[in-house]
């Protein structure tokens, strides 16, 4: 220890003993995988497809993280990401998509729509194959949906979702980050993500802190609600953190794991948010 650059013996002190301990714990990384492998996939509507995609997306991108994945893993992922896309492919209505697939009478849901604008786009920058008449009419249906909606929390979540195309409408993200204050935490946190979607660091800089400082007073939810139709995004807690060079709060994860439910589809079992 002594020879060590960074220990600070006393030169003048005695060590009769020295000990050095080791702690070994599970790898975060490898639990995340095995929880997108052993996720159930499909589901009896839209929203639990899309969150199956975009967990196996996740597992995916933590594989290639880790390097030289098994084969058989990535393949496994790769089936349920193309399953959710195909899935998506036959019940899309009119561009968008309602909560359960047989609702045809139902109205397109914006939560879901936005949902489903975000994995298509992380899918086709995977490498997934994303049919055209299915990415361009989501595209032009979110616009509508935007344009139609009557609070702002379809909006905050139609922004977001259309982000990832390059198709948010940059002066209206604007006027929720002056409206902030009279925002709810998830749709200030899709917000905070929509600035770093755009590449406005400092935005999102600004009410990442003012949600962090809001959520130490107000827990964000836990149990998903069907206040306003919003059962999806209250099931997707955003999580953030302070990354190593300092400022930056930024998500940890906001696919795939739910506050209410770790797998998309089958038993619930209550989780909390950090």
């Amino acid at each position: 220890l002594d020879k060590h650059p960074k220990s600070k013996l006393v030169p003048e002190a005695l060590f009769h003993q020295g000990k050095a301990y080791a702690a070994i714990s599970p790898s975060l990384p490898r639990q995340l995988i095995d929880a997108a492998l052993g996720a159930p996939t499909g589901g009896g509507c839209a929203e639990q497809t899309i969150a199956g995609g975009l967990v196996a997306l996740s597992g995916i991108e933590m594989l290639d993280r880790l390097g030289q994945p098994p084969a058989a893993e990535r393949a496994c992922l790769e089936a349920v990401v193309e399953e959710a896309v195909r899935t998506l492919a036959l019940t899309q209505r009119d561009g968008g998509w309602t909560w359960v697939f047989d609702s045809r009478q139902s109205r397109l849901d914006p939560f879901v729509t936005a949902y489903a604008l975000e994995f298509l786009r992380r899918a086709e920058r995977k490498g997934f194959a994303v049919p055209r008449k299915v990415a361009e009419p989501a595209r032009a249906q979110g616009k509508k949906l935007f344009s139609q909606a009557n609070t702002n929390a379809e909006k905050a979540a139609l922004l977001y979702g259309l982000s990832f195309w390059g198709d948010a409408d940059f002066s209206y993200v604007h006027r929720l980050d002056r409206l902030h204050p009279q925002l709810d935490n998830q749709s200030l946190a899709y917000v905070v993500l929509t600035f770093l979607n755009l590449d406005r660091k400092e935005h999102a800089v600004e009410l990442a802190r003012a949600l962090i400082g809001r959520s130490k007073l107000v827990p964000l939810p836990v149990r998903p609600g069907k206040r306003g139709r919003c059962w999806m995004p209250r099931h997707r807690p955003i999580l953030l953190r302070t990354d190593t060079s300092g400022d930056l709060p930024r998500p940890l994860l906001t696919t795939g794991a739910s506050s209410w439910s770790g797998k998309a589809g089958g038993t619930r079992t209550r989780t909390r948010p950090e």
